[in-house]
């Protein structure tokens, strides 16, 4: 399948098909080291439509090179290599020097058929970590381990547990889940997940540095 982009100042529409639905993969250089990636399961969405209630930083004009390797279209800055698969819209992330961060795994969308949030979607996007690689966040818990991997916790607020849907590496880079709804946050053999209850995309900031 052809893929198609468009380059405005540092933002990247990629329309891809994937998984029976057409998607748009939106990569957004908000610095050269900080890039935003929505997937949305309808045409057309390039974010949710209220916003975000977290980010107020607003994206700066990046100088973004444009190449191709294998099935994916590469997307550079002077801090990080966003490379998007042309078949699936799959995310990878790389320093400049092309030294490997994360990938995305799976990802899925549920329409919700009821009640209030109806027509709305449950959203879920994978990562694939390092076996060695601890990650860290979260907010405050009570388990007392401070690695998350091989754990999981339902991301809804408490009188003894405040979530922030962030998590770091100790290969340098963050992720910043950015929806605001009760959700999943996973860590198993298959990768490291989060999931949210309500959504109209999957809308998350990797940050490296």
């Amino acid at each position: 399948m052809k893929t198609l982009f468009r380059l405005l100042t540092s933002t990247i529409i990629v329309c891809a098909t994937s998984a029976g639905y057409a998607q748009n993969v939106s990569v957004e250089f908000y610095t050269p080291s900080i890039a935003r990636v929505v997937k949305a399961a309808e045409p057309g969405l390039s974010g949710n439509r209220q916003g975000s209630f977290a980010v107020t930083l607003q994206p700066q004009k990046v100088p973004v090179k444009i190449s191709q390797k294998g099935s994916a279209t590469v997307y550079s800055t002077s801090a990080l290599k966003v490379s998007v698969d042309d078949k699936t819209g799959a995310v990878k992330f790389e320093t400049a020097r092309g030294k490997s961060l994360l990938r995305e795994g799976t990802f899925g969308f549920t329409r919700r058929t009821e009640g209030l949030d109806q027509d709305a979607y449950s959203l879920r996007q994978s990562f694939i970590l390092e076996p060695w690689e601890p990650v860290y966040g979260l907010g405050s818990l009570q388990g007392g381990q401070l690695s998350l991997r091989g754990q999981s916790f339902h991301m809804m607020q408490s009188n003894l547990e405040d979530y922030c849907p962030v998590v770091q590496s100790v290969k340098g880079y963050g992720i910043f889940w950015d929806n605001p709804s009760p959700g999943d946050f996973k860590d198993s053999a298959d990768g490291m997940s989060f999931e949210s209850q309500v959504g109209e995309c999957i809308d998350y900031y990797f940050i490296y540095g």
